[in-house]
């Protein structure tokens, strides 16, 4: 479980006023939605990077918050959608596979979840401290701008964040 009381307030702090999620077992029990304007609950990861596009082409300032494992399920809206089209999508991408893995279905993503990043040309920064949560996140919103593309930010489970 990842200690993400923080999370949300920081987010919310930083101006975001949408958070589009995926329900996510690292954030489920920790992370406070009405922090924000408008909280959407999606079915799938893409629905959010189309959403998110709209909800920037308003003015708001949405946030995507997915685990790395739907990073697979929306290859394709960000790359046809927020890639294609310059739009400077922030994504909290929350991290399984990793060296406590319980799940072998996971480790795979885990494993290519910066290639994948890479091979888009975003940006993406591994947290390794929550006292990096909003240095990290205004980083990102800064490069999605410069890059017009979408950046991400990769949010560990507690056990991995240096405390």
């Amino acid at each position: 479980m990842c200690r993400t009381q923080g999370l949300a307030e920081t987010l919310s702090q930083l101006g975001y006023t949408d958070v589009l999620m995926v329900p996510c077992s690292i954030l489920r029990e920790r992370f406070d939605p009405a922090h924000f304007e408008r909280t959407w609950f999606l079915s799938r990861e893409e629905e959010g990077v189309g959403i998110g596009v709209g909800l920037l082409a308003t003015g708001s300032r949405p946030i995507l918050l997915i685990q790395n494992s739907g990073l697979g399920n929306s290859i394709n809206a960000l790359s046809s959608l927020a890639t294609a089209y310059e739009i400077p999508l922030v994504v909290g991408l929350t991290m399984r596979g990793d060296d406590v893995e319980e799940n072998p279905a996971q480790i795979p993503i885990g494993l290519s979840t910066v290639g994948i990043i890479e091979a888009m040309g975003c940006y993406s920064e591994l947290l390794t401290s929550l006292d990096q949560l909003t240095d990290a996140f205004m980083k990102a919103e800064d490069e999605a701008k410069r890059r017009k593309r979408p950046a991400f930010v990769l949010i560990p489970r507690e056990s991995q964040l240096a405390h």
